[in-house]
Formats: structure tokens, sequence, C-alpha cells
């Protein structure tokens, strides 16, 4: 606590600010007096400073009823303000002092003789008065403190100056920082008591405490002996991360372009769930007939091998019935597009040929084709290039019909010859499909 109380005063006097007096008229004769709970070591003649300038002296000094200490200042080519504030601060390490004095509103000035309250003024903290408070062993450490702070800010004037051009701007926030515990006293209670139960549990694990203490000790002194390669590997480091931020890019343009797959898969997902679901059941269905391929597949095999020949003779016929094939696409058509027209040709031409003679003889003709007919046919669709020779068929297989023979008139008889045709025969009428499939099988005398 004593400890404590020596920094809080310490760093009270560091960042007490300095007051700025306005210059104006006046001359020797202006005096200001200013009010001190004590002196602090002012003599007659002290300085006066405003902003580090010299503006006058101490004029003389005496003792209240109060008991305080009453300095008469005497200023030149200045006036103090209404609201000015008067510290006594030290010259150097000596103990030399002079007064500090602050500016006020410059819209009121003070009269010649006028008072500044004791509670616009302040005396310094002592060093040696500071040092009294603490007891021997206290003040054995914090020289020894003093001194490793002396080695440490050994030749850093430059970093221990930012420090303290950082430091108010600290204090403001730590003072605003306070100001928001004041406004929330039970809080602040709250975080007393709980940093205190802290404390407490933490004083009955000193040993464990301690022996924390020392292994990290032990840890920061191997890093601190290993601080080269601590600074190699830092260096080495740099380029690495570099080239993670550069492939952590590239991995998020490649996230970018399988967006879409991403939502493909998304979208099939259902589907592929329900087919994983039903492939359990299809293979149960189908290891029957795995089975079963299973027993044939010698039986198979020695078919495929056995086959394996006659398949490769039958490739030359193939590719003659192929060529024959689409050779007589071309008559198929002719047929297809052309049988109707040939069906009433045949029945009118039958019907034409349908002639009785005197005796009531009918006489009827059949139209036979022979094997020659056919091929001559089919040499004259066919091009010269695909033309396929077409074995005669047996006579077995294509019986020749021949008309019947008309029977013979009685004896005596004398035929009468059909009157001669002066006119053309009516149209074939139209017959259907079927009717003329049956009309031509009996014309053929099937």
């Amino acid at each position: 606590m004593t400890m404590r109380l020596a920094f809080v005063a310490l760093v009270a006097a560091v960042a007490i600010a300095a007051f700025v007096v306005v210059r104006g008229g006046g001359g020797d004769g202006y005096v200001v007096r200013a009010e001190f709970a004590d002196a602090a070591g002012l003599r007659d003649h002290s300085q006066v400073k405003v902003g580090g300038v010299t503006v006058g002296s101490i004029a003389s000094m005496a003792i209240t009823p109060r008991d305080t200490a009453l300095v008469t200042m005497r200023l030149r080519d200045t006036r103090a303000r209404a609201d000015a504030r008067a510290y006594i601060r030290p010259v150097n390490l000596l103990g030399e002092k002079y007064v500090d004095l602050q500016p006020g509103d410059t819209r009121r000035l003070l009269a010649s003789g006028s008072l500044i309250p004791r509670s616009r003024t302040a005396t310094p903290v002592e060093l040696d008065q500071l040092l009294d408070t603490l007891d021997a062993s206290t003040r054995a450490r914090l020289q020894i403190l003093i001194d490793e702070s002396g080695e440490a800010l050994a030749g850093r004037g430059a970093d221990f100056g930012a420090t303290l051009a950082a430091l108010p701007p600290a204090l403001d926030q730590a003072r605003a920082m306070v100001g928001a515990f004041a406004h929330d006293n039970r809080a602040l209670g709250r975080m007393v008591v709980q940093s205190d139960r802290v404390v407490g549990a933490m004083t009955g694990r000193r040993r464990t405490l301690g022996a924390l203490v020392a292994t990290t000790a032990d840890a920061l002194g191997a890093v601190a002996g290993r601080d080269r390669q601590l600074a190699g590997t830092l260096r080495q480091a740099a380029p690495t991360f570099g080239q993670l931020h550069t492939t952590l890019a590239r991995l998020r343009q490649t996230a970018k372009a399988l967006a879409p797959a991403a939502a493909g898969m998304r979208a099939s997902a259902p589907g592929l769930a329900a087919t994983l679901r039903a492939l359990p059941g299809f293979a149960a269905a189908t290891r029957p007939t795995l089975r079963t391929a299973r027993a044939v597949a010698p039986t198979l095999t020695r078919l495929g091998v056995q086959a394996t020949p006659v398949v490769a003779r039958l490739r030359p016929v193939a590719r003659r019935l192929d060529a024959f094939a689409g050779a007589f696409g071309p008559v198929s058509a002719t047929f297809d597009n052309g049988i109707g027209d040939l069906l009433g040709y045949l029945e009118g031409w039958a019907r034409a040929i349908q002639v009785g003679d005197g005796a009531s003889h009918m006489f009827r003709n059949q139209l036979v084709l022979s094997p020659e007919i056919v091929q001559h046919l089919l040499a004259g669709y066919l091009r010269p290039a695909r033309r396929q020779a077409v074995a005669p068929a047996p006579a077995h297989q294509h019986p020749a019909v021949s008309l019947p023979a008309p029977p013979r008139p009685p004896a005596g008889h004398v035929p009468k010859l059909p009157p001669p045709v002066t006119q053309a025969l009516p149209p074939a009428p139209a017959v259907p499909s079927g009717q003329a499939s049956q009309l031509l099988d009996y014309l053929l005398g099937q």
C-alpha cells in the first residue's frame, strides 16, 4: 500500500499542468499574492515563470494566522487573471524552487495586490519526503528498481521522451475510466470484492504460483537464449505468410468457381440419396441373376469360343446381305408406293381377259414369274458394282403352272363368236387391300 501511494504521488507530480498567462501592460509596481500550504523551499528573489519564461520574482514571504505561507510576487509585463493558479516547482535536484504561474480567463484581469487563494495553489512533494514514508526494505528495493530502470533507459532517451509525450492522453483516459467507475460504485465494489477473493485464492497457492513464475522465467530465459534462431525463423516466416496469403486468395477464387457445382450437387443430393437407399434392394434382387450368370458363364465362354470361327465365316455373307439390303431399298420403296396401282391394274386386266366363246367357255390366263424374270428385274435395278448373281432355283421349288385346256366342243357344234367390242371397258373399281390380296391369290391360281 505504501509503494502504491508513493507511485500515485509520483504520477500526480509528473501530471501537473502548466498555467498560461497572457501578457499585458504593467510595470514593476504590479504585485500579486498567493497563499501556499508551506513555502516548500522558496526564497526571496526566487523566480516566477509563465510557460518556462521568467516574468518576475518573489518580493516577500510571510506567515498567515492559519499557519500558511503568503508569497508576494512582483511581475513584469504581465498580469494575472481572475482564475489564475500558482504551483511551486523544483528548479533542479539541489532543492532550488520557483513559482509556476498558470493562466486564467483573459477577459477578467486581477488588480495589483489581488490574492490567489489556497484552493488554486499547490506545493510539490519532495523526494526525500516520499522516501521517508518507506521502510528500510522498501527503500532498498526501490534503489534496485531505480538502478535497473537507469540501466534500461540508458541510451533510450528518445523512447522515454515519446513515453512522456504519450503520458498525458493516457492519464486522461485513466481519469475517464476512474470517472466511469465512480458513476457505478456498486460495480466497483463488486469488482473489489471479487478481486479480493481472487487474491485470497492465489495466496493459498503461493507455492504453485511461485513454481509457475519460475517455470515461466526458465521458458523466457530459453527463448532469450535463442533470440538469433527465433529472429531467423521470423525472417523465414515472412515469405511463408506471403505464399499462404496467395494460396488463400486462390482458394477463394476456386471456391467462387465451385459455387455453381456445389449448387448442382445440392440439387442432385435428394435423387442421389434415393438412389443410394434403393441400392441395397437392387443388389439383393440381382443376386439370383448373378448366381445364374456365374453358373452359365463357362457355357457362354465355350459357346463364344466355338462360335468365333462361325461368326468369322458369316462376316462376308453379312456384308453381302447388307449390300443387297441397301440396293434393294429402292425396289421395295417402289413396290410399297405402287402396290395399290399394280393390284388395280391386275384386277382390270383380269376382268378384261375373262372372255367366253360361243360355247360359254371362259378363258383365263395365269401370270408366272420365273427365276429368270426376277433375276432380270433385279439386274435392272441394282448397280453394276453391287450386282449379285442370283442362282436359279430348282425346278421343284418353282413348279410351272399351265393354263387349263378348254373342253372340246361336241361334234357338229359350230361355235358362235362373241360380238366385237366396240366400246372401252369400264374402269376397274377400287378394291380394299384385303380383298385385293385375295383377288391376287385367285388370279395367280393359289
